[in-house]
């Protein structure tokens, strides 16, 4: 038994030397084949080198397992390898929510529906109807593909350097347009960290749309969780210190539960675009900004931590 292809087969690479007697016309050679399903991986969107390696391992199992296995295309065939390297060896921060993305590839595949969920300016958000605990991002036009792409592989480098960020899935197509999936936060709020922020610990209080937001969802008050708020806070002020343009657009996702922030579309100032003086006194101000929230936040938990002691 062999791998077949669109009904043609794969020449195992135990088959005799001789090509002339082992591999007819109408057969795929295995390096042959195995470069066009990288460039179809990639395509799709899977552009890291560990996860590509993943995938053509397991093209290459696949290849000299006995069974028969049989796919229509090679587009159907690097679909499968994208979906189980998914399942297999994700760069993602939480390892577990990976067999649900496996799960939702399938769901999608065979037809799951969808119900919108949010619409911003660069993609709509659905909600698999089948896995109400995973999100479908799609860029909304062929414009937004790219920045779609870059948000993706951003929260996987953020996760990768320390920070809390969307666990997603590979970048693949949707519709022709790019798209990712996303695992769900419980009791999630969503606020922009440096909103509202103004130059005094008063007008902090008042106008931050973080503090309100963690206000609202009962962080602000529970000395446990807002201790996970004031860690992620710390930890995204000094990535934000190595890297300025970071703090241009910082989203984040209050995870109700536990506190935690969760950074989410994020960007970076457009790398090639001149860092003007203007730029970087923006960047500086951010940097301050950031702090202040961060002594906010010192400040609650220190008295929180004298009323739980008086009591």
């Amino acid at each position: 038994m062999t791998l077949i292809i669109g009904g043609r087969r794969v020449a195992k690479p135990d088959d005799e030397p001789q090509a002339s007697s082992s591999v007819g016309p109408g057969d795929y050679e295995e390096a042959a084949l195995a470069l066009e399903v990288r460039e179809a991986l990639q395509s799709k969107g899977m552009l890291e080198q560990a996860h590509l390696a993943v995938a053509l391992e397991i093209f290459s199992n696949y290849v000299r397992e006995l069974k028969e296995e049989s796919f229509a295309s090679i587009d159907a065939l690097a679909i499968h390898f994208l979906e189980r390297q998914q399942v297999q060896s994700p760069l993602t921060p939480n390892h577990e929510a990976v067999p649900v993305f496996g799960k939702a590839f399938k769901a999608l595949k065979d037809g799951g529906t969808l119900s919108e969920f949010a619409v911003g300016g660069q993609k709509r958000v659905f909600q698999l109807n089948t896995h109400p605990d995973i999100f479908l991002a799609v860029a909304k036009d062929n414009s937004k593909d790219e920045a779609v792409a870059s948000q993706a592989k951003l929260m996987k480098d953020l996760s990768a350097s320390g920070i809390r960020a969307l666990t997603v899935s590979e970048v693949f197509e949707h519709g022709g347009r790019k798209a990712f999936f996303s695992k769900k936060v419980e009791g999630a709020k969503g606020a922009r960290i440096l909103s509202g922020v103004k130059t005094t610990k008063l007008l902090t209080l008042a106008n931050s749309t973080l503090v309100s937001a963690l206000k609202e969802k009962g962080v602000f008050t529970d000395v446990a969780k807002l201790t996970e708020t004031f860690t992620d806070l710390k930890a995204i002020e000094a990535y934000s210190t190595e890297n300025p343009s970071f703090t241009w657009d910082l989203q984040c996702i209050i995870e109700s539960t536990t506190g935690h922030l969760i950074i989410h579309d994020p960007s970076f100032r457009a790398e090639g675009a001149s860092a003007s003086a203007a730029s970087k006194q923006k960047e500086a101000k951010a940097l301050k900004d950031i702090a202040m929230v961060a002594c906010v936040m010192q400040e609650q938990l220190t008295k929180l931590s004298a009323v739980k002691k008086i009591k």
